[in-house]
């Protein structure tokens, strides 16, 4: 399952673009190796500045940021504590929240 944070919510005559999309979060149970290596792919040369994948088998989030080069500079994998989205520093995301 993915989820896009945008502030345009209506897309009837296109699709998102780059500058509409803050950051991705995709939700991975049984998808994540594609979400990993395809997709981060895919989100990185698309220009998605941040993008987030939480592992649901092994409780964790996996951040990735800083594009360059087409692909993502840095993956971090997160199991606890807080997460800042780049596009919103004064939102802070609750890793253990998210896995209940």
């Amino acid at each position: 399952m993915c989820s896009f944070f945008s502030l345009n919510y209506s897309y009837n005559d296109r699709h998102p673009e780059p500058q509409d999309i803050f950051w991705i979060v995709e939700v991975a149970q049984t998808s994540l190796k594609k979400d990993l290596e395809l997709k981060a792919a895919i989100y990185a040369e698309a220009e998605i500045q941040e993008y987030w994948v939480l592992n649901l088998s092994a409780k964790q989030m996996i951040v990735f940021r800083y594009r360059e080069n087409g692909e993502y500079a840095t993956e971090q994998k997160i199991e606890a504590g807080t997460v800042i989205p780049l596009a919103f520093p004064d939102i802070r995301v609750s890793v253990e929240r998210l896995f209940g």
